[in-house]
């Protein structure tokens, strides 16, 4: 696999990862990771542009040297000519040719590696930006995450506390619960005892009217009415 393709299957996707509202930790990590590698490849890429436009100047630089080497002979030939030499000019003529078509050869060289170079500068281009839009996404996902895990430990706090509060409810209750029986408990003795005295019986006739225990209210006429019987 190329470094650009390498490039492009890295961060292919990615994007749809990072625009996540909630991921785990593990996923998190997973995507940095991913980042890294894209990040790397990014470089690699990088470096072959930067060695392919080199590549290129050093073909350009061939053809120029080819250029001047083909007018010096050139010239030459021409000063052959001007003396009448006809097969020095034809030698010089032949060297000529040679010398153009390995220039010709550097020349389409040189524009094939144009050719690829704007081509692998787009591509340099458009994953940069992809690069640089999924950590913003990241930034984005981990912010998020640190908020919804705040949540989620305030939540569990909350239900806690709930919990807490109506296991004391149901504890008081309980109390509550046992003092009434308590309570019923000590009437029903009470009752139980007054029963079996008689106490009972004596305080229902008291309420009927037909036993009088001697307990009613003395007036002065009625101390008065004693005093002269004596």
């Amino acid at each position: 696999m190329g470094v650009f393709s390498k490039v492009f299957s890295i961060v292919k996707g990615k994007a749809n990862d990072a625009g996540l509202a909630y991921v785990d930790k593990n996923a998190i990590i997973l995507l940095k990771q991913q980042v890294r590698e894209a990040e790397t490849a990014q470089r690699e890429a990088k470096n072959s542009l930067v060695e392919l436009m080199a590549s290129k100047s050093t073909e350009e630089q061939k053809v120029q040297a080819f250029s001047d080497e083909i007018n010096k002979y050139k010239t030459a030939a021409k000063k052959a000519l001007e003396k009448g030499d006809n097969e020095l000019a034809k030698e010089t003529a032949s060297k000529i040719a040679i010398l153009i078509n390995k220039q010709n050869e550097h020349q389409k060289t040189a524009s094939n590696y144009g050719d690829h170079i704007e081509g692998l500068k787009e591509q340099v281009k458009d994953s940069q930006h992809v690069i640089d839009n999924i950590n913003e996404q990241l930034a984005i996902v981990e912010s998020t995450d640190k908020v919804q895990k705040a949540e989620a430990k305030i939540d569990q706090s909350m239900a806690s506390n709930a919990a807490s509060k109506s296991s004391a409810l149901e504890t008081l209750n309980k109390i509550k619960e046992k003092q009434q029986t308590f309570d019923n408990k000590v009437r029903a003795a009470k009752a139980l005892d007054a029963e079996t005295n008689g106490a009972n019986l004596d305080e229902k006739l008291e309420q009927s009217g037909f036993l009088d225990n001697g307990q009613g209210s003395v007036s002065a006429d009625d101390i008065l009415a004693e005093l002269k019987e004596e």
